[in-house]
C-alpha cells in the first residue's frame, strides 16, 4: 500500500484474496518487494528520503528499516541465491549497496560510473558468477 507506506497480507487460500488483518508500516512509498527463498524475510526498497530499505520478518510482522547512508532514495533490487543479501540500486550518488539480511548492516557501497553513466541507476539484477 504505496500511499499508507505499509505492506498488508493477503490470504489467497480461498476462491478470492481477502486481507487477514496483519500490515505492517515499512517505511515512505514501498516500492519493490522480494521474498527470501527461506520465506521468513520480506525484503522491501523505499522510494523515500533518506535512502532506506525494509526488512520484514513474516512470522512476525515486525520490521527492520535500514537506512542507507549518503544516498538520497533507492531503485529496485535483487538477492543473493540463498537470499543472505539484498544488492540494492541507491540514487544520488548512484551506487550499488548490498545490506546483510540477517543483521541490516549496509556491507558495502559501490560508486556508480559516472555520466555519461548517469547517478541514477534504478535497477539490480544479481547473476552469480560460474567459476570453472
Amino acid at each position: 500500500m504505496r500511499q499508507e507506506h505499509k505492506v498488508k497480507e493477503l490470504d489467497l487460500r480461498g476462491r478470492c484474496p481477502r486481507l487477514t488483518g496483519r500490515e505492517a508500516v515499512v517505511g515512505t512509498q514501498p516500492d519493490t518487494l522480494q521474498l527470501t527463498p527461506d520465506g521468513k524475510t520480506l525484503v522491501v526498497t523505499l522510494r523515500g528520503t533518506p535512502a532506506q530499505i525494509s526488512l520484514l520478518a513474516i512470522r512476525t510482522f515486525t520490521v527492520l528499516l535500514v537506512t542507507i547512508p549518503g544516498h538520497t532514495t533507492t531503485g529496485h533490487h535483487w538477492l543473493s541465491p540463498k537470499g543472505r543479501y539484498t544488492f540494492v540500486a541507491a540514487e544520488n550518488p548512484g551506487s550499488l549497496v548490498v545490506v546483510d539480511n540477517r543483521s541490516g548492516a549496509v556491507v558495502a557501497d559501490y560508486p556508480y560510473p559516472p555520466p555519461p553513466g548517469g547517478t541514477r541507476p534504478h535497477g539490480v539484477y544479481y547473476e552469480p558468477k560460474v567459476l570453472r
